[in-house]
């Protein structure tokens, strides 16, 4: 696990600040980078449920520390408002810093709940379920494009 958490940071920093992400960053309406980031809202949606259904433990879930269905929520509207009209740049400079936050905050509570030396929630099930089929899409797709889409809005707002 600890494989793919790592794997994922590279390829989402090293895609976001390659020629790649230069283009996307370029070439997209910030309006679409924005609201691509409500794909989380869906998500964290399920994640509820996996919760439920006794998978992962109530901390990675919105009825416990997890926060991150702001984001997606808030993507959407973002998203749109931009695509309306024209907003003051420091309103999505602080949007991304909320994305940016809560996502971190939710990938240090998924690495706490780990049955590894650094755990710190102890509460069963421990965060293994992400390991296997289907569910290592979650982090080796979900939370690398969450990732890089950050990148690519900061370099967006970076180019003016």
């Amino acid at each position: 696990m600890l494989f793919i958490f790592l794997s994922v940071f590279i390829l989402a920093f090293g895609a976001g600040f390659s020629r790649f992400g230069k283009q996307l960053a370029a070439g997209l309406p910030l309006a679409a980078i924005v609201g691509f980031q409500a794909f989380r809202f869906p998500l964290e949606l399920l994640l509820h449920d996996a919760y439920r259904e006794g998978l992962m433990p109530v901390q990675m879930s919105f009825s416990g520390r997890n926060f991150d269905i702001v984001t997606g929520i808030t993507a959407a509207a973002l998203g749109l408002l931009l695509w309306k009209r024209s907003l003051p740049k420091w309103v999505v400079q602080a949007w991304n810093v909320m994305g940016i936050l809560l996502l971190a905050n939710i990938l240090t509570i998924a690495v706490l709940s780990t049955p590894l030396p650094i755990r710190r929630f102890f509460n069963e099930p421990a965060n293994v379920w992400i390991k296997d089929a289907p569910y290592v899409w979650l982090p080796a797709v979900f939370v690398l494009l969450a990732i890089m889409g950050h990148v690519v809005i900061t370099r967006k707002l970076a180019r003016g």
